[in-house]
């Protein structure tokens, strides 16, 4: 991120509870892509509750209500160059690269993977399906707000109910489960991420944090009770489906944005600690982008990384940071920034 003094950091309206919470929830996917163990209680329970990607939808689509209400053109074409610049010069970079060096190998991208990758996430750089699914659901939401004005919040809330039908009969999961991989995870992703996205507005239309900051102690109490309810017990029934599905990561992705966000860290003093907060959670986008391919490279020369250890994957971490610290540094004045935010 740009460089922050004291003056305009304390000017700058930041929430750092949710910024910790992007840094844990960041960490959190390269531990469910890189990391291995046998523990009972990080397997099954830790790891067996996957909150991390759908409080990143809850936390990105709360903060685009505001957006979609006024119809501003200028923040419109700010959030789509966001997400469409990573989306596709990331898969274009590694497809040349990759080609370059495997240029007679059978480990090739051929260009077909590539134009399938623009279309549906996945076929160069997997991750990118989590950009298909924002792009998408948030195109859509666009088209909806110019469409229907006042009640297309009314609309969407429907269409949540409605995934969350086709959810629970299990015809989401029997349509996409016929396709391959890259299909049924990405395409078939977007009835179980839809609703999370509504769960966002939601929460933003009826200003939550703002009633809930009234009884900011309760309100943390509770949502840490009932977190760890939804660890510790089975309290929803199972449902087929590819990752997303179902109420309780909605309901815990809501749980931890909940909690995070009324942290009072607000209340901190100190300028430099706020400095510092700020600092070491950035670039969580970036790490996102680029934990898959550090990972490839580095488990050939750590092996901690090969062994999918926790150190490996604070390493990963780390590295990935400082890649997109170095870089942002040099292009943040260009919209390639947005390859390392």
């Amino acid at each position: 991120m740009d460089h922050f003094n004291t003056n305009s950091l304390m000017k700058t309206k930041i929430n750092y509870g949710l910024e910790i919470l992007r840094m844990l929830m960041s960490f959190w996917v390269i531990m469910n892509h890189c990391y291995d163990t046998k523990n009972y209680i990080l397997h099954n329970i830790i790891f067996g509750h996957k909150f991390h990607v759908p409080t990143f939808i809850i936390i990105s689509f709360f903060f685009l209500y505001k957006n979609l209400s006024v119809k501003n053109i200028n923040k419109i074409k700010n959030r789509l160059e966001k997400l469409l610049i990573p989306y596709i010069i990331y898969p274009i970079l590694i497809w040349f690269i990759n080609n370059l060096i495997y240029f007679n190998s059978e480990k090739k991208i051929y260009f077909k993977s590539l134009i399938l990758q623009f279309i549906i996430g996945r076929g160069v750089h997997g991750v990118l399906w989590f950009h298909f699914n924002l792009i998408f659901i948030t195109i859509l939401m666009y088209i909806f707000s110019f469409t229907f004005n006042k009640y297309y919040l009314f609309i969407f809330q429907i269409l949540a109910i409605i995934s969350y039908i086709m959810q629970f009969s299990n015809i989401n999961f029997n349509f996409f489960n016929r396709y391959n991989n890259n299909i049924k995870f990405s395409v078939g992703y977007l009835v179980e991420t839809f609703p999370l996205a509504v769960t966002g507005l939601t929460l933003s239309s009826v200003n939550i944090i703002k009633k809930l900051i009234e009884f900011r102690l309760k309100s943390i109490f509770f949502s840490i009770i009932f977190i760890f309810i939804l660890f510790k017990y089975d309290i929803f029934i199972y449902i087929k489906g590819f990752g997303k599905q179902g109420l309780m990561l909605n309901l815990g992705s809501v749980l931890f944005f909940i909690l995070f966000y009324l942290l009072p860290l607000e209340k901190i003093k100190i300028s430099n600690i706020k400095l510092c907060i700020k600092y070491i959670t950035n670039h969580t986008a970036g790490i996102y982008f680029l934990h898959i391919i550090i990972y490839k490279i580095l488990k050939n020369y750590i092996v901690l990384i090969l062994k999918k250890t926790m150190l490996g994957c604070v390493i990963i971490y780390v590295i990935c940071y400082l890649v997109c610290f170095i870089c942002y540094k040099r292009i943040k004045y260009t919209k390639l920034k947005y390859l390392f935010m």
